[in-house]
């Protein structure tokens, strides 16, 4: 069931060149608040930053200190958003053709980010897949240009479908300029919390994402994949099976990419199968007990039902001159 993106003609292809913006403006179906929650989130960091490297400033024989405040927020904008992304390219160029991916090694996934990237007005990402089994898709940099990587863990995890979705996923969030500070968000997640502490403005901002933005970010990137794609089971496929990978409830109850497929396939319907029962009950548990993936799932799946999602289709569908992007059987 590959997922094909296609763009028939040299109009529509000039029309869909990096640089030109999606068609019917993809943004204006992001979740409303999640851009002006991310403006607040960065301001209210800048102003606690201020206030916390200005007031040294204001005591006698103590602006040396403000100045090593000031310097010390600066380099750990620096590390984050600018030397770790150079030294990961660098690290995964250092492979050569082992990790990179091409049209002979990885042509699907090639052909992914081309069209993909095309599709969404970017510049096509450099690909590389990493070694690392713990399954990860990211769109990495912090501005266009970016680079994608994806790695082994994820492949053996996903179906090809699958990956396509979350390749397509990662490409939206570097069009709604999300990647950067979700790379942040995961960084200091994987930081050790005394290295946290050393560049504890970074770990700050971080914080303040999270409480506000993030989630809206998530939903935001999952009705965008939704309305190119058009395939609801395949995109909560995609993001269960990810989830299974981490989270510690549903490690513990040994649930499967098996498993996952078999509770998205049977929702909203009754079974007598004892083990479908199970199943449909383990997964089930593990989401009402993790609140922000409960409500993320929710929230996917009222916009998939709703008014809203099915005049955007139209009006995707109308401003391309055929019918949205499918999935083909």
């Amino acid at each position: 069931m590959p997922v094909t993106l296609k763009i028939e003609d040299k109009q529509r292809q000039r029309a869909s060149a990096p640089g030109a913006p999606p068609p019917a403006q993809l943004s204006d179906y992001a979740v409303s608040n999640e851009r002006s929650e991310g403006i607040k989130a960065f301001l209210l960091w800048f102003f606690m930053m201020a206030l916390i490297c200005g007031i040294p400033f204001a005591i006698p024989n103590m602006q040396s200190f403000g100045i090593g405040l000031l310097v010390w927020w600066f380099v750990s904008i620096l590390v984050y958003y600018v030397f770790v992304p150079r030294i990961l390219l660098r690290r995964l160029r250092f492979h050569g053709a082992e990790f990179e991916i091409t049209a002979k090694k990885h042509p699907r996934l090639k052909t992914m980010l081309s069209k993909g990237s095309a599709l969404l007005g970017l510049s096509e990402p450099e690909g590389f897949v990493s070694e690392e089994l713990a399954p990860h898709v990211r769109l990495l940099g912090s501005k266009d240009p970016h680079f994608y990587m994806v790695t082994q863990g994820a492949i053996n995890l996903l179906s090809p479908p699958e990956l396509d979705c979350l390749t397509l996923r990662s490409l939206i969030q570097g069009r709604q300029r999300q990647a950067a500070r979700l790379n942040l968000i995961q960084a200091m997640t994987a930081t050790p919390a005394p290295v946290r502490l050393l560049v504890w403005p970074m770990n700050l901002y971080s914080v303040l994402l999270q409480l506000s933005w993030s989630e809206l970010a998530n939903q935001t990137a999952d009705r965008l994949t939704l309305l190119l794609l058009r395939d609801y089971k395949l995109l909560m496929r995609a993001i269960l099976k990810m989830h299974s990978a981490f989270d510690q409830i549903m490690i513990e109850s040994e649930v499967t990419p098996e498993d996952v497929e078999s509770y998205v396939n049977q929702a909203g319907r009754i079974s007598v199968e004892g083990t479908e029962i199970s199943t449909q009950y383990k997964i089930g548990s593990a989401i009402s007990a993790n609140p922000f993936l409960e409500e993320r799932l929710k929230a996917l799946t009222d916009w998939s039902k709703s008014k809203e999602y099915q005049d955007a289709l139209q009006k995707l569908a109308e401003a391309r001159g055929k019918a949205a992007p499918t999935p083909v059987q």
